[in-house]
């Protein structure tokens, strides 16, 4: 509960309800054991309360250290009653921070991924981060799901496909365990390039662009070989091209039932979420859900 509230009891909110019954005809919902907090992103434009009343629900909520006020108007929200159609079992809890928090949390329930929103204010279709997510997609133990502003306005019934994103330095292992939340969903592998603008001078010319493009392109598919044998899936490949990230990424055809999967830095500590520099860039362009995996062990 934001500060300010004073520890005010609210009413369960039928905004978070909504959102319940969508999220959990996804099958990454129905087969996987999740911690999740609601954000606007994941409340229906039409049925928001005030922001105050439905920040972060069902997993953990954002409630001021200590505060008994704060932690009764949790209990009241996240009543087992809002969500026993669902098959939901609800959880509170209280930390300084609320991306800790829910790590911690999802940690000690069992979980397989935390699935969170994006912050008040953003852009609808795109993902903003917030203080939770920054916590989360910094060193958050399990694997990490974000939705666009305004995604539930328009969420699919499922997830139909994964668009796994490959660096140019792919190794074995850096993406099969968040493949395997959805083995039976259809893969396809991409890999951003960046086309090199500026390099030319009046005695290289463009030629020197296309060169390192060349060489850039076929890097990239080796990357996706790479991976393709490593996911041992039946996988279309895709080389994206592009001055910037939002240019590559809009070369793709995307599906409202797609969702993103990206690894996290080979430099953050081993069995950790950490994103790189690609994969905070893809963040940012996305306009489907992304899923930010851990470094493996």
């Amino acid at each position: 509960m934001p500060s300010g509230a004073n520890g005010a009891k609210f009413e369960p909110s039928n905004a978070v309800n909504a959102t319940m019954q969508k999220n959990a005809r996804m099958p990454i919902f129905r087969n996987t054991m999740i911690v999740f907090a609601v954000a606007d992103s994941l409340v229906p434009r039409s049925r928001r309360r005030p922001h105050s009343t439905t920040t972060r629900i069902a997993g953990m909520l954002n409630t001021p250290p200590f505060s008994p006020g704060g932690l009764a108007n949790a209990a009241g929200i996240c009543t087992p009653k809002a969500f026993e159609e669902l098959g939901v079992v609800t959880d509170i809890g209280m930390h300084r921070q609320s991306g800790t928090g829910l790590d911690e949390l999802a940690q000690r329930r069992g979980a397989s991924v935390v699935v969170i929103g994006s912050a008040p204010g953003g852009t609808v279709g795109r993902i903003q981060g917030g203080t939770t997510s920054e916590q989360l997609l910094h060193g958050s133990h399990l694997p990490v799901a974000i939705a666009p502003t305004g995604y539930a306005d328009a969420a699919p019934d499922r997830i139909e496909r994964l668009v796994v994103a490959v660096d140019m330095d792919y190794r074995p292992g850096r993406l099969t365990s968040a493949l395997d939340l959805l083995p039976d969903v259809v893969v396809e592998l991409v890999c951003v390039v960046r086309r090199a603008t500026s390099i030319y001078t009046t005695q290289l010319g463009v030629d020197a662009e296309l060169e390192v493009l060349h060489v850039l392109r076929a890097q990239a598919a080796d990357a996706l070989s790479a991976a393709q044998v490593d996911i041992r899936r039946t996988t279309e490949t895709h080389v994206l091209v592009g001055d910037t990230v939002d240019a590559a990424l809009a070369e793709f055809i995307w599906h409202r039932e797609d969702l993103l999967v990206c690894g996290s830095s080979t430099l953050g500590p081993v069995r950790r979420v950490l994103l790189g520099d690609m994969t905070f860039r893809l963040l940012r362009a996305s306009t489907v859900p992304v899923l930010v995996a851990p470094r493996p062990g």
